[in-house]
């Protein structure tokens, strides 16, 4: 399979529903979700001589990744994006680097 190929297809694939999937409707609010979508492709060849050994090589690889980022909300007179995350988990992750910032920082005065 080319490369051509391979990315006419993930370009094909990765359409809007992607990013933002089939809106739900309930009354007369309609929810659309919305994803963060990475995508990543790398490549490498190698070939010569070294230390009297001959050497060849190739290769590749691709990866994606996708996960929610929140919502779109839109009511009668109203539209707000809802984003979605773990702010207890981010906030428990921020003040443990500081305070290991601030106990190791004392310890490094003490030497």
């Amino acid at each position: 399979m080319s490369i051509e190929n391979v990315l006419t297809g993930l370009v094909e694939r990765s359409g809007v529903r992607t990013v933002y999937g089939d809106p739900v409707t309930a009354g007369d609010i309609t929810i659309v979700p919305v994803a963060k979508v990475a995508y990543g492709f790398g490549g490498g060849q190698g070939s010569g001589d070294r230390e009297g050994k001959t050497g060849e090589g190739s290769g590749g690889g691709g990866g994606y990744a996708g996960k929610p980022a929140g919502y779109i909300e839109i009511a009668p007179g109203s539209t707000r994006w809802v984003p979605i995350g773990d702010t207890k988990r981010m906030a428990a992750a921020l003040a443990l680097g500081i305070a290991l910032g601030l106990l190791l920082g004392r310890f490094g005065r003490r030497a």
